[in-house]
């Protein structure tokens, strides 16, 4: 009987091993331990009832199963961990790469909201951060820098004679030339309407008159009306003195604009009008 009982139960802890492998890794831990201390147990009856000279099996079955369970328990409590991270790990990332597309689209919204659609150079709300850095480097004694207020000459008329898609034509151009013809560092913006505002770096005396002045003839050369007539533009422009701030250089340039306009237009006005 117990070389029965041998061979039965070694074949049923075969068949669990060889086939065992199509279970999940905790069933077939399960399906052993628990086979064993089945097995051990059968024993200890067979020794109660006379058939085998072997007693006590049953209690290491039991250790056997306990300790089967806490090495399972273990695996699972690794593999779960190892899950947990890999999860944290792939949420990290995935954090990471939302967080740098939402500050690359927030930069892409930032320049959107700082350009001019139609001209591609930027609007006013660039050109006042612009000029809040050229007034803070100011502050030195050694840089000096004009603010320049170009307004294009009897615009109205232009839309009105030859159609809006004309005077855009004429504000894209404005804004190419201002582009092309100003130095590295230098600023141009749309400030409004016609108007187109600059930040120049005075580096020599009245050398803002020249800019000024050659984006002056630049315009009246480069831009003409489908009728052959020239389009041309007055000048303002206002030198930055000690003490300045945005509204008092915006208002010397104004000033100067409104000298140009109102004395014949295609004109350059400096305020002051000698650079020490």
């Amino acid at each position: 009987v117990w070389w029965y009982v041998f061979v039965s139960g070694g074949y049923a802890i075969a068949f669990v091993i060889k086939y065992g492998g199509q279970l999940p890794e905790q069933t077939r831990v399960l399906a052993i331990s628990s086979g064993l201390f089945i097995f051990t147990a059968v024993i200890d009856i067979l020794y109660s009832a006379g058939y085998v000279p072997w007693r006590g099996w049953s209690s290491w079955g039991f250790t056997l199963m306990i300790a089967f369970q806490m090495i399972n328990l273990v695996h699972r409590y690794r593999a779960q961990t190892d899950a947990l991270r890999q999860i944290s790990l792939g949420m990290e990332e995935t954090v990471q790469i939302r967080t740098r597309e939402i500050n690359e689209l927030n930069n892409e919204l930032r320049e959107i909201a700082q350009q001019d659609p139609l001209t591609g150079i930027g609007n006013r709300l660039k050109f006042n951060k612009e000029l809040d850095h050229f007034l803070l480097r100011s502050e030195d004694p050694q840089f000096r820098f004009a603010l320049v207020l170009a307004d294009i000459d009897r615009f109205k008329s232009i839309n009105d004679g030859f159609g809006h898609p004309e005077g855009d034509r004429v504000l894209v151009t404005m804004a190419k030339i201002c582009r092309e013809y100003l130095r590295p560092g230098d600023v141009v913006a749309r400030w409004g309407g016609e108007e187109f505002a600059l930040l120049i770096e005075v580096r020599e005396a009245n050398d803002c008159r020249e800019v000024a002045d050659r984006l002056r003839m630049q315009v009246s050369s480069r831009i003409s009306l489908p009728d052959g007539t020239p389009v041309t533009a007055s000048f303002g422009v206002g030198i930055s003195a000690n003490g300045d701030n945005a509204e008092s250089i915006l208002a010397r340039a104004d000033r100067a604009l409104y000298i140009s306009k109102n004395s014949g237009r295609n004109k350059v006005t400096c305020l002051p009008e000698n650079i020490s």
